[in-house]
This record gives structure tokens, C-alpha cells and sequence, in this order.
């Protein structure tokens, strides 16, 4: 299994834009179960030789056909990155830093996400970028920036008021929320939902003894 770190810097102009890529090779405190990494932390030595965990490091520099103030949610493949920007919304790079194309737009149509208002997630195996706008709404695109679709997100019964995930990703086939407590005052908080691409909601976890004790509350 491996992983992944990403670093950014950039200057208020824009350009040039550097980013460091740590490639991790996978060791024997890492453990997957139900497809999300799971790291002990009794196992993780208190010492760790960088050569033992970095397989490359490669600097990319993106070229100034577009000029950028800032740009995050990088996702690197081994064929683009894709990062997100409150001016142009989602922009895609080739692996050498050559900007490729704009994913969707930013506006208030339907097809549209708002500026600096969604979570970003890529599935590179099929080919759709995903923007998530609080509370149920979930955009996909093409890598081109083609519009696919627009669904409504099944949210679990009870909860109400929970904004934007701390972390939105596709994993095995699902689109998974990760949040710190969400949910109104009086409510089981919640921690995070798994969903069918449709929007259909498959599992969540909520309650707050989930997170006190440890003790499994799914919804």
C-alpha cells in the first residue's frame, strides 16, 4: 500500500508555485480494514529514518498560463493533478505542472459550485471529479470539465445543520464524509456517512458514546 504527502508553496503573484511529493512505502504499522487505513499508534517507533518511508521526491512547478493566488485539495495521480481555487474553481495540471483544462465553473447554476464553498474529491479510476455544496448537493464532472450530473445527497435521519466534512474522498467504489461533531444541539452527532454515487446514503456512524467509549452507533 502506499501513500502520500503533499506540500505546498506559492508566492501572492501567483508563480511560481512548488509542491514536494512524498512517496511513502507501505510498513507494518499500517493495516487496512474496510478499505481505510488504519495507523496504531503502539506500533509507530518513536524514531523514523526519512530513507525508510520516502521512496521519491519530485518538485513540480506549475507553468503561468494561469496566475493563481493560492491553490489546495491537490490531488496527484501518476498522470495530472487536480487542485482546487476560489477564483477559477478546479483546475487540472499535467504531472509536469502544464495547466490542462478548468473543471466545471464556479457561478450559482445548477451546474455550477460556489466559490470557496464546496469539498472537492477525484475518482481517477473512472474519470469524475466530484464537488460536494452543503447541505445535499453533489455536482460530477469529467477530467475534460464536462457537467455529468447533479444529485441530491440522502442525509441520515435526525441529523440537521451539519455543514462541509472535514475530509471528502472516494474509497472502493463509495463517497465517504469524515466530520469532527456534526449535527444540531440535542441531536447524535455525527462522524461520518459512506454513499452510493447516486447520492443514497449506505452506512453512517453517529452518537456520541461512538466517540466517548468507542462503542459503535451506526445509523
Amino acid at each position: 500500500m502506499k501513500a502520500m504527502k503533499i506540500s505546498v508553496k506559492y508566492s501572492r503573484i501567483g508563480i511560481p508555485f512548488l509542491f514536494l511529493v512524498l512517496f511513502v512505502f507501505s510498513c507494518s504499522s499500517i493495516d487496512k480494514k474496510g478499505g481505510l487505513v488504519i495507523l496504531s499508534p503502539h506500533s509507530v517507533s518513536s524514531t523514523i529514518d526519512l530513507m525508510d518511508i520516502i521512496d521519491t521526491v519530485m518538485y513540480v512547478q506549475f507553468d503561468d498560463s494561469v496566475l493563481l493566488s493560492g491553490i489546495g485539495n491537490l490531488v496527484l495521480t501518476d498522470s495530472f493533478i487536480i487542485g482546487t481555487t476560489n477564483k477559477y474553481g478546479i483546475l487540472k495540471f499535467d504531472i509536469e505542472g502544464h495547466f490542462l483544462n478548468i473543471i466545471g465553473g464556479v457561478g450559482q447554476g445548477p451546474e455550477e459550485y460556489p466559490s470557496g464553498a464546496y469539498n472537492m474529491a477525484v475518482d481517477a479510476q473512472n474519470g469524475v471529479v466530484y464537488a460536494f455544496i452543503s447541505p445535499d448537493i453533489l455536482l460530477s464532472y469529467s477530467l475534460t470539465g464536462e457537467f455529468l450530473q447533479r444529485v441530491h445527497v440522502q442525509m441520515p435521519e435526525g441529523v440537521s445543520g451539519v455543514q462541509y466534512p472535514e475530509i471528502f474522498q472516494v474509497q472502493n467504489g463509495l463517497l465517504y464524509f469524515y466530520y469532527m461533531n456534526a449535527g444540531a444541539i440535542g441531536e447524535k452527532p455525527l462522524y461520518w456517512m459512506a454513499m452510493n454515487k447516486d447520492g443514497t446514503l449506505v452506512r453512517c456512524r453517529r452518537g456520541q458514546k461512538a466517540r466517548t467509549f468507542f462503542i459503535r452507533e451506526f445509523c
